[in-house]
């Protein structure tokens, strides 16, 4: 599977939240909650990129994923490892 990108990022949010809602390089170290997830959001998201992606994410790891540059990391980490590689 392909790299984890800001642009499939964004298109979870969307389809999980609120279409407003865009991250954009500048925001990458921003907490979910200053751009306006809440906890609920946050486990409609990683539900949404389990689903998407193949890739486990369980509860309580969602609280160990507080920014969009972290999302980024650990899915493209288990995307890499589904592939027999590091990232």
């Amino acid at each position: 599977m392909k790299e984890f990108t800001i642009d499939d990022l964004n298109d979870a949010i969307s389809a999980s939240h609120d279409a407003g809602t865009r991250v954009g390089e500048d925001m990458l170290d921003r907490p979910f909650f200053e751009l306006g997830l809440d906890s609920l959001a946050l486990v409609e998201l990683a539900e949404r990129l389990q689903a998407a992606y193949q890739v486990p994410i369980p509860d309580d790891v969602i609280e160990e994923i507080p920014t969009p540059r972290h999302a980024l990391d650990y899915v493209n980490a288990r995307l890499a490892a589904d592939r027999g590689t590091t990232s």
